[in-house]
């Protein structure tokens, strides 16, 4: 069966949109997972680091600590300040802060690796991480005591595609004869 173009990007659209969202799904369990862990690993820290240097201790301690209060500041400037104290400009001066942050970083990758194109987005990297990932840390505890891994394995991804109601292979192989 010959496809036209047109319906060979459409569906070729639609395999990228569920490979995307596969993605984000296998991308997601990974930093849950990863958050599981950094929890994990700075408890049992935490036990011993006080016996360290104070200011290294206070730095441990205060970045622990902002992992936890991460989601609760950006519910107090996100809804609690818009809403109920009618502000508007704090949640906007929040957002050009991680933004102006991101910047600085992309802007230190580009100084440390001269050829590097991909500094750019670490600006967009850096919301994404602030205002989204944040919420992650709450699954994270809730699930702290299974001992599961919660990664979608390539094999669950590999079963996603395979699942999908068109033949990926069938598809890139009549695409490429060039029908038009």
């Amino acid at each position: 069966m010959k496809y036209s173009s047109v319906s060979a990007l459409i569906v070729a659209g639609f395999i990228v949109g569920c490979l995307l969202l596969i993605g984000y799904v296998v991308y997601f369990n990974n930093y849950s997972a990863r958050k599981k862990g950094y929890i994990r690993s700075n408890f049992f820290v935490s036990a011993f680091m006080w016996r360290k240097n104070p200011i290294i201790a206070l730095i441990f301690y205060l970045e622990f600590m902002a992992a936890f209060t991460s989601p609760l500041i950006l519910f107090t400037v996100y809804v609690f300040t818009p809403i109920w104290l009618h502000d508007f400009f704090l949640p906007m001066l929040y957002l050009f802060g991680q933004v102006l942050i991101g910047l600085a970083a992309g802007l230190d990758f580009k100084a440390r690796e001269k050829e590097t194109k991909d500094w750019k987005y670490n600006m967009l990297m850096n919301v994404i991480l602030s205002l989204f990932l944040v919420w992650l840390i709450i699954p994270a505890i809730w699930t702290i005591r299974e001992k599961k891994i919660d990664t979608l394995s390539s094999r669950d991804a590999r079963a996603e595609i395979n699942s999908l109601p068109i033949n990926v292979i069938q598809l890139n192989n009549n695409c490429s004869n060039k029908t038009h």
